[in-house]
């Protein structure tokens, strides 16, 4: 019994709560994060396939999207170089 209480005074030490909550709460960010990632690449390719749908290939163009989206993987690219008909004050309808 004395044994038991030991161990488990031991697990539950102040100091080993507070490394076991701050690894968890890394690990879960970082999980966090690589999920949140994976769904949007996701989301980007399926929305990128619609463009051959030409109902929704006329709703694309309409609003523009297809622009921003190209925009900003210009500007991850690091395409500094911008061209005036690409920035997002020329797009359409806003």
């Amino acid at each position: 019994m004395n044994r038991n209480l030991e161990r488990q005074n031991k697990y539950y030490s102040r100091g080993q709560v507070i490394i076991r909550s701050l690894l968890t709460g890394i690990f879960t960010a970082l999980g966090a994060t690589i999920g949140f990632t994976l769904v949007l690449f996701y989301l980007a390719s399926f929305v990128n396939s619609l463009s051959a749908v030409p109902i929704i290939n006329d709703l694309l163009d309409q609003t523009g999207i297809s622009k921003i989206i190209d925009y900003q993987i210009q500007q991850i690219d690091g395409g500094n170089n911008q061209n005036p008909s690409n920035t997002p004050d020329s797009y359409p309808n806003r």
